[in-house]
This record gives C-alpha cells, structure tokens and sequence, in this order.
C-alpha cells in the first residue's frame, strides 16, 4: 500500500493477495515499481535497472523468507522517503543484522529454488547483499536496515537527509574551527547522511544532545573505545550555556571530545603525525595506543596503505562504519 498523504490509512493499494506466489510476485513487484522513478547505471558492459534490481528482492526476499505458519499478512508500505516491509518470521536472534557479519540461513529452500529457477532469486543471502549494493547507486549514501524478529522488517530508504547546515553544531561541540579541518573535509561531513530519526529536529541543541547519546550508546558496543559525555545534561543548560564551545563542556568529556576529533579529521587521509599536531598531542605514540589503534581496531578508521603498515607515507582514513556513527546511526 501507499501511505503519502494519508498516513493513517492510504493513497493506493493493492487488494489482497490470495493467489499463486508467481502471480503474487509478478503483482507486488509491478506496483512498487510505479511509485518510484527508473534509474539506470552500467555493470560491467550491461545498462541495468536499479529500480528493478533493488525491488526484485524486496519482493523475492518477502516471498521466498516468509513464515507460512501463520495467518499474519505480509505487507510493504510506500513512503515518500522508504519502503518498509513486514514479513512473518520465524527468528533465528532478535535485532538488527550486522551487514558486515551476516550470513543466511534457508528458510523455504523449496520455495527458494524454484524463483532461482526463473531468475528472480539467486543465492541464499543474495537479497540482503543486492539491496545494500544497488540502492547506493540509486540513492548515494543510503543504506537499507533489516530487523530480525517474530516481523523481520526492511526498511529501505530511497531518500536521504545529509547533515548539511548540522555540521556547524557538529564542529562547535568538536571544538574545531573551519581552519582546522578545512574546506575538503566540511564538504565530506555535510553530505554524510544522517540517521533518519534525527532529521525532523529543527533545534540544533535537541539534535546534537541526541546525537551525542547515539556516540555513546554505539560506542559502547566497541572493545577499547570509551566514549565519554558529562551525565544528566538537561536541555535548558544546554541553551544557556553561550559558544559552542561551552556547549562543548557541558556535554563531552575530554576522550569524547578527541575520538571525535579523530573521527572528523579523518574525513579525508591524515598522518598520525597531522593528527597529533591539529590536537596539540605531545605525545604520537600516546595518542595512538589511546585513540587511533582502538578506533582502527574496531574498523571506525583504516590504513590508506593497508599492506604496508610501516610505510613512511602511511595515513588513516575514516570508513563507512566511522560514518555511520557520526551520523547518528546505531545499527
């Protein structure tokens, strides 16, 4: 169904679904594709489709993973900005998966098998894996989320909202001036997508609060990386506090302050050299052991040069992971 303009009910819809799966794939597939525009690249020597691509396994994966034990139905809304699915599942785990670590399990092999054989379905897993690749050419930066529960839920937005003006706030609590980490890296920071929850905060102190809260909450998750923020700040002292700077104080603890720092200076290649001089670290080797190696352990920044780690031109460079959390998301 369509949810635009009338979110409590809906704009358009299919009826319900009570036939063969094939009709039933050929039906749900035809209708989402006409609510969002085509959009061609080159794989290879081949001009493809990604609206095609990316809604053949939303359909094939709602189809093929669906738990047919029970009466619930299986829906796909559309949004202005997403797509959402909720199918029956029987859950292996409760939570969101980890694209980096996921693997498939089968689920309705026989159902599976027979969408390989026409080429609506390829490998176990594949689904997950087609969706994340194509939709970042279809919309760059976005990234699908998938929730494993008794619903396992897609969520796959084709809109995103980038931190734009945010990073004004982003860099006052940073303590960095537009000197600092230069014209390059403020126009990679402004168009790092921002988690979707966060987008309709007007009020740049509310934002950067819940940011802040999403650093720590994520960071908690990592080995070695102690996220540290000043406890019980209320908004209202946020809002009488004057600079950000100030601001700065009133929210974030030294380590805090410094992993994000890194993360910030990152955006584009640094020396460990570049880094501990912007930060006016006495000491690279401290620095490092504290900040840059728990950071590049736990894949939030990487070499340049990762086959050579001794290299004298050796750099760091922040990855989509370290993105995803100065972005504000926790999955």
């Amino acid at each position: 169904m369509v949810r635009r303009e009338n979110l409590d009910r809906w704009d358009d819809r299919l009826p319900p679904l009570r036939t063969n799966l094939v009709d039933t794939y050929i039906k749900v597939l035809e209708f989402v594709k006409t609510k969002w525009p085509e959009k061609f690249f080159t794989e290879g020597t081949q001009r493809k489709d990604l609206r095609e691509l990316i809604f053949r396994e939303l359909v094939a994966n709602v189809i093929i993973h669906r738990e047919y034990n029970t009466a619930l139905a299986s829906e796909i809304i559309i949004y202005n900005d997403r797509i959402e699915a909720k199918n029956p599942n029987k859950p292996r785990f409760s939570g969101p998966l980890n694209l980096e670590t996921f693997n498939a399990e089968p689920k309705n092999p026989n159902i599976r098998k027979f969408f390989s054989e026409l080429n609506w379905a390829d490998e176990i897993g594949s689904g997950v894996k087609n969706i994340t690749k194509y939709l970042n050419f279809y919309t760059p930066g976005s990234r699908p989320t998938f929730i494993e529960d008794d619903l396992f839920i897609t969520i796959i937005p084709m809109i995103v909202e980038r931190i734009g003006i945010r990073s004004e706030a982003i860099l006052g609590i940073a303590i960095l001036s537009i000197n600092q980490i230069g014209e390059k890296r403020l126009d990679v920071l402004n168009n790092l997508t921002l988690n979707p929850d966060l987008k309709n905060i007007a009020d740049h102190d509310l934002l950067i609060m819940n940011l802040v809260k999403n650093w720590k909450e994520k960071c908690e998750e990592f080995k070695g990386i102690r996220f540290l923020i000043k406890n019980n700040v209320k908004l209202e002292m946020l809002k009488q506090a004057g600079s950000w700077k100030e601001k700065s104080g009133e929210l974030l603890k030294k380590r805090g302050r410094i992993i994000l720092n890194t993360l910030l200076l990152t955006l584009l290649p640094a020396t460990l050299e570049e880094l501990a001089n912007t930060l006016k670290y006495k000491s690279k080797e401290r620095y490092r052991d504290d900040y840059v190696k728990p950071l590049k352990d736990n894949h939030l920044i990487s070499y340049t040069i990762p086959d050579k780690p001794n290299d004298p031109n050796q750099a760091y460079v922040i990855t989509q992971r370290g993105k995803d959390l100065l972005g504000g998301y926790l999955v």
